[in-house]
């Protein structure tokens, strides 16, 4: 086996290694992936050395010294020779459609990893507080009939009257539903759909019903599919209509879903102020009132009980619960005048205030987001925040920043073009030490120049978006194209230095004998990334943008490359060859 052809698995290993410590998030979410490959290409490489030359020599013992030429290959050599008398006309046909495939970047999306939407859907049904356990099951039955009826749905697990794991209090009136969607469904539409009919069936049970809809935030890596408005002041009145202005300009856009305003979320509160003067005419004190307000509203821990020789937590509560302010309005004190209400000696009332507040460099903060639903997060991202900027009126003291997931994609994708440029320099080195020939590397790296070709064209094709799995396909692309060329290029240079073929004679063989092996090759491994390429599940990291990317830029390159490598070979070398020529051509009138 020849060392140049060795050459083409470690090349493939560099390429592979550096993407695993390129660094980053990327580098957490890919470093098994390629370390997987280096060592499987690590393998391959002990056994083409090793055992294929053993097995080959018991295999080939009755092999022909020369075999007979196909058709294809007749063809080949004749589609070779013509490339050779057109030289010009290739290449600026390879530059057009390079130029071409460029253009389609535009029109790809720009994505950190591309949307796929959850099959497994959340809903929820919050009823007024004062509805009870039974009405609440009989309103969510009725629920759950309606999305067992309809044909996108698989299956329906619901909860009823469950605790707040927050705050351990029995929700008497919600419900929560986990609806896991057949695979043909339409996750937007459905939910689209469904959320305006589950308003329908809560509110013809019960006034003031409030429902909820959202795909499923599983976990794993992020997305970036997000867009995020930050709001900056220290007016605390202006800063709340701003960020509702912001919230609901966001709700207007299709392209945007799942619109939130951290500066929105409130919490009902129950303020009970004391009249200092009226409880100590009663002979109370505020310490006494809060311990009995308390009582009712939380239960009293008392301690452990051994029941059938286990320890049991034993809670002690009234045996009935308080339902609304006027509840706790009523609630009996005993004082040295006789029992009266705590509205008697206490002003109660409901409020609604901000669960949290926060601050950044002194001053109030808010982030209004919001997922993207197309493939495009970069435009999509950039086209929200100048329109907030543009179409919502702020006032003068409150500040908007824009960003959001774009922002770690676009940094990502610049790691990686390093990475890119990084390989190709490893790349060449390699190939400059085991040819020995500096114009031998450029050779085989202009192989690289119609990857792009194929690439984007297929992504086109197939709809898929520029994403981290496309610069992957794309990294591992320049170790796999390469390997075509350092075949093609290893035999023309045997032919020359081994069997001394003129220049053209030796690249019309090469091509011809190396033909087959460069389409097996290439055959083989666009083969084994098809499944990938025409899978249809979600949730796949290693998407099938990744196959699509290497198939297409595969199949571009290993068909031009047939036909552009030997047209650049020539020209390297036409000087070359002619000085021989010239060289022999004197030697012999010197010796006549």
């Amino acid at each position: 086996m020849s060392c140049h052809l060795i050459i083409s698995q470690k090349m493939k290993i560099y390429v592979n290694y550096f993407l695993g410590v390129v660094g980053g998030f990327t580098s957490k979410i890919f470093l098994p992936f390629a370390l997987t490959i280096v060592f499987s290409l690590l393998a391959s490489l002990l056994v083409s050395i090793t055992i294929v030359p053993i097995l080959s020599r018991y295999a080939f013992k009755k092999v022909p010294p020369e075999e007979k030429e196909d058709k294809i290959q007749v063809w080949y050599g004749k589609v070779i020779e013509k490339s050779l008398n057109r030289k010009w006309i290739v290449i600026v046909l390879a530059i057009v459609l390079l130029a071409g495939s460029f253009s389609l970047v535009g029109r790809l999306g720009f994505t950190f990893i591309p949307n796929e939407s959850s099959r497994l859907i959340i809903a929820s049904l919050d009823l007024p507080s004062s509805t009870s356990l039974e009405k609440t099951n009989e309103v969510s039955l009725k629920m759950e009939k309606m999305f067992l009826n309809m044909k996108q749905v698989k299956e329906v697990s619901t909860g009823v009257g469950s605790r707040d794991f927050m705050t351990g209090l029995k929700t008497e009136n919600k419900a929560s539903y986990f609806i896991n969607l057949k695979q043909s469904a339409d996750v937007d539409q459905f939910i689209k759909y469904t959320k305006s009919k589950m308003e329908k069936v809560a509110t013809s049970e019960v006034q003031g019903a409030k429902v909820g809809l959202q795909e499923n935030s599983s976990g794993g890596p992020p997305s970036n599919n997000n867009v995020d408005i930050n709001l900056y002041s220290n007016n605390l009145v202006a800063f709340q209509e701003s960020a509702k202005k912001v919230e609901d300009y966001m709700k207007k856009n299709d392209h945007l879903k799942y619109v939130t305003n951290n500066f929105a979320e409130k919490q009902k509160q129950v303020i009970v102020s004391v009249d200092e003067k009226k409880i100590s005419e009663n002979g109370l004190s505020a310490g006494m009132i809060l311990g009995l307000v308390a009582d009712q509203t939380n239960p009293v821990n008392m301690g452990t009980l051994k029941i059938d020789g286990k320890d049991q937590n034993v809670q002690l509560t009234y045996n009935k619960e308080l339902q609304s302010v006027e509840d706790l309005k009523h609630i009996k004190l005993f004082g040295k005048l006789g029992p009266i209400k705590l509205s008697d000696v206490a002003q109660v009332k409901a409020l609604e205030t901000y669960s949290a507040i926060q601050k950044l460099d002194g001053k109030v903060f808010a982030k209004v987001s919001a997922q993207i639903k197309g493939k495009d997060i970069a435009k999509v991202t950039n086209e929200v925040i100048n329109d907030v900027k543009k179409d919502v009126d702020l006032p003068s003291d409150v500040t908007l920043k824009g960003g959001g997931g774009s922002d770690d994609t676009t940094q990502t994708f610049k790691d990686l073009g390093v990475a890119m440029g990084v390989a190709i320099g490893l790349v060449y080195l390699t190939m400059l030490i085991t040819f020995g020939k500096a114009r031998i590397p450029f050779i085989i790296l202009s192989a690289l120049v119609f990857v792009p070709i194929g690439s984007f064209v297929a992504l086109f094709l197939a709809g898929e978006p520029l994403s981290i799995s496309v610069m992957i396909g794309l990294l591992m692309l320049i170790g796999i194209v390469t390997t075509n060329a350092i075949v093609l290029v290893d035999r023309i240079g045997q032919n020359l230095e081994q069997k001394r073929l003129p220049l053209r004679q030796a690249i019309i063989e090469g091509g011809k004998t190396r033909l087959r092996p460069i389409l097996m090759t290439a055959f083989a491994t666009i083969a084994a990334l098809l499944p990938l390429a025409l899978t249809t599940s979600s949730g796949t990291l290693i998407s099938k943008g990744l196959a699509i990317t290497v198939i297409g830029g595969l199949t571009s390159s290993t068909l031009l490359t047939l036909v552009f490598i030997p047209v650049v070979y020539e020209l390297f070398f036409t000087k070359r060859t002619k000085k021989h020529a010239n060289s022999e051509e004197t030697a012999k009138v010197v010796n006549n």
